[in-house]
């Protein structure tokens, strides 16, 4: 099966950069049973490995457009000057029936369509730092 097929099951978290999006994923599967949890995709990131705002796959620019050329990307995207993807092995559990939950991007969300159609969207809203 294709993502295309397969995209009822992926959720795609967005919201501003810094409303909480990684905070707002790890407590909600945190509060779920394991035996049912989302499986939780990691991203690979031109975002320097020594950033622990999230869990992700480290790389250089040159490395990133290597495997972009390879399509070892099932999608990605560029935010915020640095460059996202998702592997197609980090949706894998999608074939085995399990829900997929991603951090993403707002501003692609209609890239992402073109290949996961029936993704869910859940936005993150947070008000601006006073």
């Amino acid at each position: 099966m294709t993502l295309r097929e397969l995209s009822a099951r992926l959720m795609v978290v967005v919201g501003a950069s810094g409303a909480g999006k990684d905070s707002v994923i790890a407590a909600w599967l945190a509060s779920i049973d394991e035996a049912v949890r989302p499986h939780r995709a990691r991203r690979t990131s031109t975002r320097p490995a020594h950033d622990a705002s999230e869990d992700h796959e480290p790389v250089d620019a040159t490395r990133f457009e290597s495997l972009r050329a390879a399509r070892a990307f099932a999608f990605h995207w560029d935010a915020h000057g640095l460059r996202y993807g998702v592997r197609h092995a980090a949706l894998a559990p999608l074939v085995e029936g399990r829900w997929v939950v991603v951090n993403g991007s707002r501003a692609h969300l209609a890239a992402l369509r073109a290949v996961a159609p029936g993704a869910r969207v859940v936005e993150i809203d947070a008000p601006a730092a006073m």
